[in-house]
């Protein structure tokens, strides 16, 4: 899958941020083994003592993608970008065989990337640069995403 260069700067910032271990999502506990399934909604459950409980899962962003942009390629008369997101869903719209599915990938990078590109902007805009979230010593003091006007 195509990464925004949003996407790619917040993984850069994050290795910098692990010290270049293996993972870059390691298990709290056990930090040569990844972080569990469970990680995000657990943090979702504990952030802001529990704002989120019950109102946003990690599935939910896959929602959200989904929604937000149909509803632009609907504002914008763009149907074909309903396959692309379908596809970035890791969806088989009907009609496809999933062998058909699975095996035509490369055909829609450029408008796979092009999407993601638009959806890392909207989620990116009015927050500070990757690299300004970390601390001067490398530490997490300035992990929170916080909004430049705020």
């Amino acid at each position: 899958m195509p990464l925004a260069p949003e996407a790619v700067a917040v993984l850069r910032a994050l290795r910098l941020f692990s010290r270049f271990r293996e993972l870059v999502f390691p298990n709290d506990k056990r930090w040569r083994e990844p972080m569990s399934d469970a990680a995000i909604s657990t943090m979702y459950k504990r952030l802001r003592a529990g704002a989120y409980r019950n109102r946003m899962v990690p599935h939910g962003w896959r929602a959200a993608f989904s929604t937000v942009m149909n509803e632009r390629a609907a504002e914008l008369e763009r149907d074909g970008d309903r396959v692309i997101i379908e596809m970035i869903l890791a969806h088989v719209p009907a009609g496809i065989s999933a062998s058909e599915w699975a095996y035509n990938r490369a055909r829609y990078h450029k408008p796979r990337a092009e999407l993601l590109q638009v959806w890392a902007r909207m989620i990116c805009n009015g927050h500070r640069e990757s690299m300004s979230l970390i601390g001067d010593d490398g530490e997490n003091s300035g992990l929170l995403l916080t909004s430049r006007n705020g």
